[in-house]
């Protein structure tokens, strides 16, 4: 089992350190394992298992970007495609 530190692990997930965080508290993305009373990693194959499942970005799934705003009881609308 081979454990990578936090900027391997942000280098190869391609993820900041706030986002990759936020994923691991909700649940989203592996555990961190401790290697002393100061340091930890995260164990290699579970990262890259993690990347392995996750769903490739294509048109189909992004969400239309919102313009306008909520100013002045405006509604958003969506930019035409």
């Amino acid at each position: 089992m081979k454990l990578i530190r936090r900027k391997a692990l942000l280098e190869k997930t391609g993820l900041t350190a706030s986002t990759q965080h936020r994923l691991e508290l909700a649940g989203l993305f592996p555990q961190r394992r401790k290697m002393s009373d100061r340091s930890c990693g995260w164990v290699e194959a579970e990262v890259d298992q993690w990347i392995e499942g996750r769903q490739p970005v294509t048109a189909e799934n992004v969400k239309p970007a919102v313009t306008g705003g909520m100013r002045r009881g405006r509604k958003p609308t969506t930019q035409a495609a």
